[in-house]
This record gives structure tokens, sequence and C-alpha cells, in this order.
């Protein structure tokens, strides 16, 4: 039988610096600013905020997953923590460019970037809304290992139905614009 060990702190404090690191990563790399552009569900959210969100929202989920029975209400608390530790890179490179012309080093470091990054806001308010959808987020992700079974797989089946959709949606609406016409497609 195995045992799960107790949840603390510093174990959600590391795995949201994890998180901040991977979203940083992607975001310095280009992935952010480059599917920034495209739009998971039009108007809500893009690629890019996804590749952002993705890494606290995993870890969130996992950790949650490794809490017993009695810790499950803590691992939601660690969620947050999770949520607001990946925030403090983000945010560091925020003021970095806030105070620093650092795109001669790192290229893809781009107004558009640091635009997703602080929601079209000025970089403290757009921090403090980061830091604030990182932790809903993280609370979100832990909270569905609270969820039953089968309504946990359900949301994640949707979630991932969405994301291959949205992910493949211009090659899928070509296609059927294709076969079927564009009325079809403005229908879907």
């Amino acid at each position: 039988m195995i045992e799960n060990k107790p949840l603390q702190i510093k174990s959600a404090m590391q795995q949201g610096l994890l998180a901040g690191l991977i979203a940083l990563s992607l975001s310095v790399i280009g992935l952010v600013a480059l599917f920034g552009e495209r739009y998971l569900v039009t108007g809500v959210f893009t690629l890019g905020q996804v590749f952002l969100y993705l890494a606290p929202a995993a870890l969130a989920f996992s950790l949650a997953g490794k809490a017993s029975a009695e810790e499950r209400g803590k691992s939601v608390l660690f969620g947050l923590v999770i949520g607001i530790f990946t925030a403090i890179p983000l945010i560091v490179l925020i003021i970095l460019v806030s105070f620093f012309d650092i795109r001669q080093f790192l290229y893809n470091v781009s107004p558009e970037l640091i635009s997703i990054l602080t929601n079209n806001l000025n970089p403290v308010v757009g921090s403090l809304v980061l830091i604030l959808i990182l932790g809903i987020i993280g609370v979100l992700a832990s909270a569905l290992q609270l969820l039953k079974e089968n309504i946990k797989d359900a949301i994640l089946s949707g979630i991932l139905w969405t994301f291959i959709v949205g992910l493949f949606s211009e090659i899928l609406s070509s296609r059927i614009r294709d076969l079927l016409g564009t009325g079809i497609v403005k229908l879907i």
C-alpha cells in the first residue's frame, strides 16, 4: 500500500517556482507571444495564455492528487500558493523590462509578451492581476481533485477537446469549408 506523505507548504512553494520557471521559459523563447495572437476560445483566451497557465494548473492538480483524504482542504490552499509563486519569475521579467532594454539579449521578450503577461494593464496593476489569475487557476486545478471521478473526468475531457479543437480549428474549418461550404462553417 502506498502511503501519502503529508503536504507541506515548502513543497507547494517549490512547485509554484517550478511552474513559474516553466512559464517564464515558454515566454522567453517566444511561444506565449506567438500563440497569443491565436484564440482558443474567440474573445476569451488565447493559446498563449494556455501555455502560460498550463504549468501551474498541472502542478497544482498533481500536488492535490497526492493529498490524503484529511488534507484535501489544505491542498486547495496549496494550489493558491502554487499560483502565487508561479507569478514571481514572471513579475521579475516584467520589472526587468520596465527598467532595462533586455530585448537585445532576449529578442522574444517583446511588448506583445509583456502585454499578455500584464493583461494590457500597467506593470504594477498587471502584475497584481497576474498573481490573482494564477492564484485562481491554482485553486481551481486543486479543487478539481476534490470532485467525484466521473465529474472530474468529464471536465478534463471537455478541457482537452476544447484545446484540441481550438488548436486545429483553422485546419478543421478549411476542410469543412472545402467539403460542405462556408454556410456550414459559419453555423458551426
